[in-house]
Protein backbone atom coordinates (compact mmCIF):
# COMPACT_ATOMS: atom_id res chain seq x y z
CA UNK A 1 0.00 0.00 0.00
CA UNK A 2 1.35 3.66 -0.53
CA UNK A 3 -0.24 6.59 1.08
CA UNK A 4 0.78 10.26 -0.09
CA UNK A 5 0.49 12.41 2.72
CA UNK A 6 0.05 15.76 1.75
CA UNK A 7 1.25 19.05 3.39
CA UNK A 8 -0.75 22.27 2.76
CA UNK A 9 -0.66 25.89 3.71
CA UNK A 10 1.01 28.78 5.67
CA UNK A 11 4.65 27.24 8.14
CA UNK A 12 3.69 28.63 11.65
CA UNK A 13 6.26 25.74 13.05
CA UNK A 14 8.67 23.28 11.69
CA UNK A 15 8.20 20.62 14.20
CA UNK A 16 6.40 18.18 11.58
CA UNK A 17 10.06 18.09 9.51
CA UNK A 18 10.79 15.76 12.44
CA UNK A 19 8.26 13.08 11.38
CA UNK A 20 9.20 13.06 7.85
CA UNK A 21 11.36 10.24 8.27
CA UNK A 22 11.92 7.58 5.04
CA UNK A 23 9.01 4.75 4.93
CA UNK A 24 7.66 2.39 3.03
CA UNK A 25 4.30 3.18 2.88
CA UNK A 26 4.33 7.29 3.27
CA UNK A 27 5.93 9.39 0.53
CA UNK A 28 5.66 13.16 1.34
CA UNK A 29 4.31 16.27 -0.97
CA UNK A 30 3.75 19.73 0.66
CA UNK A 31 2.49 23.43 -0.65
CA UNK A 32 2.90 25.68 1.77
CA UNK A 33 3.34 29.59 2.26
CA UNK A 34 6.90 31.17 3.94
CA UNK A 35 6.77 34.01 5.99
CA UNK A 36 7.77 34.70 9.30
CA UNK A 37 9.22 31.13 9.48
CA UNK A 38 12.23 30.31 6.99
CA UNK A 39 12.35 26.92 5.68
CA UNK A 40 15.57 25.34 4.36
CA UNK A 41 17.35 22.17 3.15
CA UNK A 42 14.15 20.33 3.75
CA UNK A 43 12.46 19.40 0.01
CA UNK A 44 14.89 16.73 -0.47
CA UNK A 45 12.33 14.72 2.15
CA UNK A 46 9.27 15.58 -0.36
CA UNK A 47 8.89 13.77 -3.63
CA UNK A 48 7.67 17.31 -4.58
CA UNK A 49 7.54 20.65 -2.87
CA UNK A 50 6.08 24.13 -3.59
CA UNK A 51 6.96 26.66 -1.15
CA UNK A 52 6.02 30.03 -1.67
CA UNK A 53 6.49 33.59 -0.02
CA UNK A 54 2.85 33.94 1.54
CA UNK A 55 3.02 37.64 1.03
CA UNK A 56 3.29 37.52 -2.61
CA UNK A 57 0.50 34.65 -3.10
CA UNK A 58 -2.36 36.31 -4.66
CA UNK A 59 -5.56 34.60 -4.42
CA UNK A 60 -9.38 36.23 -4.78
CA UNK A 61 -10.71 35.91 -1.40
CA UNK A 62 -13.16 33.22 -1.02
CA UNK A 63 -14.65 34.93 2.68
CA UNK A 64 -13.55 37.83 4.72
CA UNK A 65 -10.41 35.28 6.22
CA UNK A 66 -7.81 35.54 3.39
CA UNK A 67 -6.15 32.25 4.72
CA UNK A 68 -9.30 30.29 3.91
CA UNK A 69 -8.50 31.08 0.22
CA UNK A 70 -4.83 30.43 0.64
CA UNK A 71 -5.72 27.15 2.29
CA UNK A 72 -7.38 25.98 -1.06
CA UNK A 73 -4.87 27.39 -3.07
CA UNK A 74 -2.34 24.84 -1.66
CA UNK A 75 -4.29 21.89 -1.37
CA UNK A 76 -4.91 22.44 -4.76
CA UNK A 77 -1.42 22.67 -5.64
CA UNK A 78 -0.18 20.13 -3.14
CA UNK A 79 -2.70 17.47 -4.79
CA UNK A 80 -1.25 18.36 -8.75
CA UNK A 81 1.97 17.77 -7.20
CA UNK A 82 0.85 13.92 -6.02
CA UNK A 83 -0.63 13.87 -9.33
CA UNK A 84 2.24 14.72 -11.56
CA UNK A 85 4.51 12.04 -9.22
CA UNK A 86 2.09 9.49 -9.85
CA UNK A 87 2.12 10.45 -13.91
CA UNK A 88 5.95 10.23 -13.78
CA UNK A 89 5.99 6.80 -11.97
CA UNK A 90 2.98 5.61 -13.86
CA UNK A 91 0.75 4.05 -10.62
CA UNK A 92 -2.01 5.63 -8.82
CA UNK A 93 -1.95 5.85 -4.59
CA UNK A 94 -3.94 4.09 -2.38
CA UNK A 95 -5.09 6.96 -0.33
CA UNK A 96 -4.05 10.54 0.14
CA UNK A 97 -4.07 12.58 3.11
CA UNK A 98 -4.52 16.53 3.64
CA UNK A 99 -2.79 17.65 6.40
CA UNK A 100 -1.72 20.84 7.88
CA UNK A 101 1.87 22.15 9.22
CA UNK A 102 0.80 22.87 12.29
CA UNK A 103 -0.51 19.51 14.15
CA UNK A 104 0.91 16.89 15.04
CA UNK A 105 -0.08 13.52 13.60
CA UNK A 106 0.28 9.75 14.83
CA UNK A 107 1.88 7.85 11.69
CA UNK A 108 0.08 4.47 13.31
CA UNK A 109 -3.12 6.44 13.32
CA UNK A 110 -2.92 7.72 9.44
CA UNK A 111 -1.98 4.26 8.13
CA UNK A 112 -5.09 2.36 10.37
CA UNK A 113 -7.70 4.79 8.88
CA UNK A 114 -5.87 4.94 5.25
CA UNK A 115 -6.27 1.24 4.99
CA UNK A 116 -9.89 1.91 5.94
CA UNK A 117 -10.32 4.51 3.25
CA UNK A 118 -9.07 2.49 1.12
CA UNK A 119 -10.86 -0.91 1.38
CA UNK A 120 -14.44 1.22 1.37
CA UNK A 121 -13.21 2.96 -2.03
CA UNK A 122 -12.04 -0.60 -3.15
CA UNK A 123 -15.87 -1.83 -2.38
CA UNK A 124 -17.56 1.14 -3.68
CA UNK A 125 -15.74 1.78 -6.87
CA UNK A 126 -15.67 5.23 -7.97
CA UNK A 127 -17.17 7.15 -5.56
CA UNK A 128 -15.10 9.94 -3.78
CA UNK A 129 -14.74 9.10 -0.43
CA UNK A 130 -13.30 11.05 2.60
CA UNK A 131 -12.63 10.05 5.95
CA UNK A 132 -12.84 13.35 8.95
CA UNK A 133 -12.05 12.92 12.54
CA UNK A 134 -15.92 13.87 13.48
CA UNK A 135 -19.19 13.95 11.71
CA UNK A 136 -20.46 17.20 10.23
CA UNK A 137 -22.64 19.25 12.56
CA UNK A 138 -25.41 21.97 11.65
CA UNK A 139 -24.73 25.37 12.89
CA UNK A 140 -27.39 28.42 12.14
CA UNK A 141 -28.45 26.27 9.17
CA UNK A 142 -24.99 25.60 7.91
CA UNK A 143 -22.94 22.87 7.96
CA UNK A 144 -19.57 23.08 9.81
CA UNK A 145 -16.68 20.55 10.59
CA UNK A 146 -15.17 21.48 13.89
CA UNK A 147 -11.62 19.40 13.19
CA UNK A 148 -10.31 20.77 9.75
CA UNK A 149 -6.89 19.95 9.93
CA UNK A 150 -7.34 16.61 8.32
CA UNK A 151 -9.01 14.91 5.29
CA UNK A 152 -7.94 11.46 4.07
CA UNK A 153 -9.36 10.26 0.61
CA UNK A 154 -9.37 8.42 -2.46
CA UNK A 155 -8.06 9.36 -5.25
CA UNK A 156 -11.33 11.12 -6.34
CA UNK A 157 -11.96 12.66 -2.76
CA UNK A 158 -8.50 14.16 -3.24
CA UNK A 159 -9.24 15.37 -6.77
CA UNK A 160 -12.65 17.00 -5.50
CA UNK A 161 -11.07 18.75 -2.65
CA UNK A 162 -8.33 20.18 -5.43
CA UNK A 163 -11.02 21.77 -7.05
CA UNK A 164 -12.40 23.89 -3.91
CA UNK A 165 -11.17 26.86 -4.55
CA UNK A 166 -12.92 26.98 -8.73
CA UNK A 167 -16.50 25.49 -6.87
CA UNK A 168 -16.33 28.64 -4.80
CA UNK A 169 -14.73 31.19 -6.85
CA UNK A 170 -14.99 30.48 -10.53
CA UNK A 171 -18.19 28.50 -10.86
CA UNK A 172 -20.10 30.66 -7.58
CA UNK A 173 -21.51 27.37 -6.59
CA UNK A 174 -22.12 28.64 -2.76
CA UNK A 175 -23.82 31.43 -4.45
CA UNK A 176 -25.99 28.60 -5.72
CA UNK A 177 -27.12 27.30 -2.59
CA UNK A 178 -26.94 30.92 -0.69
CA UNK A 179 -24.39 29.94 1.50
CA UNK A 180 -23.23 32.73 3.23
CA UNK A 181 -19.52 32.11 4.80
CA UNK A 182 -18.86 35.55 6.37
CA UNK A 183 -21.85 35.02 9.17
CA UNK A 184 -18.98 32.37 11.01
CA UNK A 185 -15.89 33.55 12.71
CA UNK A 186 -14.08 30.52 11.89
CA UNK A 187 -15.18 30.10 8.49
CA UNK A 188 -12.31 27.52 6.55
CA UNK A 189 -14.48 25.39 9.22
CA UNK A 190 -17.37 25.79 6.76
CA UNK A 191 -15.93 25.93 3.68
CA UNK A 192 -15.04 22.15 3.88
CA UNK A 193 -18.17 21.19 4.91
CA UNK A 194 -19.76 22.94 2.31
CA UNK A 195 -17.34 20.55 -0.42
CA UNK A 196 -18.29 17.72 1.79
CA UNK A 197 -21.86 18.11 1.91
CA UNK A 198 -22.81 19.51 -1.11
CA UNK A 199 -20.50 17.08 -3.24
CA UNK A 200 -21.60 13.20 -3.57
CA UNK A 201 -19.01 12.28 -0.68
CA UNK A 202 -19.20 8.53 1.28
CA UNK A 203 -18.11 10.10 4.37
CA UNK A 204 -16.96 7.79 7.31
CA UNK A 205 -15.01 8.67 10.62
Amino acid sequence: MKIALCYYGLIRKLDFLEDLVEHETFDYFISAGIDKIKISNSDTKFKKSNFEDDTTIEVKPLVHNPRVAKACYHINKVVRLKEEYEISNNFSYDAVVLLRTDYNYNKETLLKNSIKVKEVSDNIGLKPVCLIREQLIVINDMMCLNQDDLFIHNNEGANLHANLYNSLYLQKNADKINAIFDNYHDNGHSVHAFLLSNYPFLIIN
